[in-house]
């Protein structure tokens, strides 16, 4: 059997754009992207061998980067299990495929508006300004979820009542 050079991880996520704008984490021993419909994480062979639950933590990555986006959107996701391929020195690759049931969902865009000076120049953007509050959240969430167990069931308990709108009152939900 040949070296493994990267072992990859992919996960499937509906919407497809529910993520924006790409988002790229790059850490120790993995570098992650989330976008269109696809998050992969290339994972050093070694790095991976030496850390049985890389696959469960990087999971929570990307699902704390959906949790803070449902929180501004009130949209429901689907995260799919990661599927794994090994890619070899020879350039083969070994591929591990977990499936899941097809979902069909769909959804609208959202609206935002630019305000410009005389000049042209950007004052004010809706999305960035957007955009920049799920990062903070996330950045939140990737610090506390793991260690308070309050913050993860409350995120968990609103994800569920996103996909149970019937037994939510959308006007208590004050937006972020």
């Amino acid at each position: 059997m040949c070296e493994v050079v990267e072992v990859q991880l992919e996960w499937k996520y509906t919407p497809d754009n529910y993520i924006e704008e790409p988002i790229q984490i790059n850490d120790k021993g993995f570098d992650l992207s989330i976008y269109n419909g696809v998050a992969t994480a290339k994972i050093e062979p070694l790095f991976h061998s030496e850390n049985p639950d890389i696959k469960k933590y990087l999971t929570n990555l990307i699902e704390n980067r959906f949790l803070t986006v449902q929180v501004m959107s009130h949209k429901v996701f689907t995260l799919c299990r990661p599927s794994r391929s090994d890619l070899t020195k020879d350039g083969g690759k070994n591929v591990f495929v977990e499936c899941e049931p097809a979902r069909i969902t769909i959804t609208g865009m959202p609206c935002d508006i630019i305000i410009q000076d005389k000049d042209g120049k950007i004052v004010s953007s809706t999305k960035h300004e957007r955009l920049d509050k799920l990062k903070w959240i996330a950045e939140k969430l990737d610090k506390y979820r793991a260690i308070d167990n309050t913050l993860d069931h409350i995120f968990k308990s609103y994800q569920m009542a996103v996909k149970d709108s019937g037994n939510v009152s959308r006007q208590l939900l004050c937006p972020i």
